[in-house]
Order: C-alpha cells, then structure tokens, then sequence
C-alpha cells in the first residue's frame, strides 16, 4: 500500500454550507484525540479524524494520512456486498441462503452448515439485517473474551451482559458461532453472524469480496485497490492480543475452516484497514 493518499479535494467550510462563526465555535469546542479502546497505542499522533462534506475534506485533526482498521465499518462493506448481490440479480434476498450456499465439507462442524437446524429459515435478509444496533440471524457470539466468561458484553468498560437465554452456551465461542434461534425472532449484536454472511456472500460471487468491491463501488467512486484493505482472517487469529486489554476477541471465531476452494472465504467481518477518507465516510 502507498505511504500517502492520493490528493483529495479539500474546501472550505463556508464551502461546505457551515456559518463561518458557527463552524469556528464548533471546532474550538472539540477536543478530538486517538481513540484508547482496550488498549490501542495510537501515541505519537497516529491517529486521524476527518470531516467531510459531500465527499470533500472540510477539516483534519491528527494526521490525515494515517490509517488504522475500521472495526464494525467492515460489516457496512458486507451489506454493500450484499446489496450489490441483489442489484446483479445474483440473489433474492428473501431465499433461503442454503438454497445458494450450505457451507458443508467448509464449515469446521456439521451442526454449522446452513441447511441444519435454525439455519435451515435463514434468509440472506434476516442474516444481513440490522435494525437498532441489533442483529437478527440468532447468532449470539461476538467477542470471544467474554464469551468464555459466560458474557455477551462487547467490551471492558459495557455492562456485563450475560450470554442470552436462546443460546446453548458451551464456552468455546468458536463452537458456538451458529444460529441459536429462529431467525427473526430475537435481536443481538453478532459479529459471528456477520462473519458467516461475509462466508456465504464469497461463496455467491465466486471471488474476493475485496475485488467485488473495488470492481462494483469504489472504483466508481475513484478509490484504487491499493488505497485500502482487508485484515485477513489468518492475521487476527494468529494475532491474541489484536486488543490487547481483551486477549483472544475475535481469535476464536476466525479461525480458519477446512480447505475451501472459495477465494478469501476466511476474509473478516468487522475488521478492515482503510484509508482515511474510507474510515471517516458515511456509509
């Protein structure tokens, strides 16, 4: 990846449509700085935030040019994907998504595969939605630190949220990333289910969902293959200390399945190392 972004259009706020007076009192009522969660080093001042307006720059704090990954954007790429799978009539969104893709011979355990169980009424719309903050596919595993600790809590400084009842909880949160429920019927923040949309979504396009994107939005948007990235799901599960207050968070549940066949079906929902102007856009 290139050490610097390509040039982007900056202006200025009165440009923007902002009140020069009021954009004034606006920045100097800001204290931005690099986020610490959970034991992020962003010292040094690495760290960005931008603000745009129409696609153009208006204002930097930190440096505009770092980059660093984006967490949960990366399942706002997944939706894309998914949206774009149903504008190429590649999919009906409310089909069964077993009828494309099982995940059987790929999938670590049998009791996963999307023929079986609760996953047998998963639809691609159920598994991609999102409403509330909530997801509705009944896969309750997200973070696995505290999944081991009999919790759904999303990190050190949320409430201790315990595992929900509908979940058979074992302990191994790379064992339990499945469908619980009945999809649709109960709501929960699930980085698991977003990984197996992720899973089946590179299944339907047949290739990285990375090329899928540069090929369908962001080269229509100007933004070259090499100005952002995935983290791949082999680099988080051979990383325990990806944040290093909660060892072993998404470890657990990236791990790689058998042999696939299937380019970057180990890809990773939830992380992704973007650029800034990718970072801070609205999605």
């Amino acid at each position: 990846m290139p050490s610097k972004l390509p040039d982007w259009i900056e202006i200025t706020p009165t440009q923007a449509g902002s009140d020069a007076a009021q954009w004034r009192h606006f920045i100097a009522n800001k204290s931005v700085k690099g986020a610490e969660w959970e034991g992020e080093d962003h010292a040094g001042n690495r760290w960005s935030t931008v603000f745009i307006r129409g696609g153009y720059r208006v204002h930097v704090w930190g440096d505009g040019d770092y980059r660093f990954q984006t967490a949960s954007m990366g399942k706002a790429f997944t939706w894309a994907a998914l949206g774009l799978a149903v504008d190429r009539a590649l999919v009906d969104p409310n089909e069964f998504i077993w009828r494309d893709w099982t995940g059987e011979g790929m999938l670590s355990h049998p009791h996963k595969y999307l023929d079986r169980g609760h996953h047998a009424k998963l639809t691609w719309n159920l598994l991609g939605r999102r409403t509330d903050g909530l997801h509705w596919g009944g896969f309750p595993v997200t973070n696995g630190y505290f999944w081991r600790q009999r919790s759904s809590s999303q990190g050190t400084g949320t409430v201790a949220d315990p595992v929900p009842g509908w979940a058979d909880w074992t302990g191994d949160p790379f064992y339990d990333n499945f469908s619980h429920a009945e999809p649709g019927s109960v709501g929960i923040y699930s980085s698991g289910g977003q990984w197996r949309l992720l899973q089946a979504l590179t299944a339907l396009w047949n290739k990285d969902i990375k090329r899928v994107l540069d090929e369908e939005l962001f080269g229509e948007m100007g933004i070259r293959p090499d100005d952002w990235d995935w983290i791949p799901g082999r680099d988080v599960h051979e990383n325990p200390n990806f944040y290093p207050n909660m060892p072993g968070t998404v470890t657990s549940w990236t791990r790689h399945t058998r042999s696939t066949g299937i380019p970057f079906v180990a890809a990773v929902v939830g992380w992704s190392s973007a650029p800034t102007r990718l970072q801070n856009s609205p999605t």
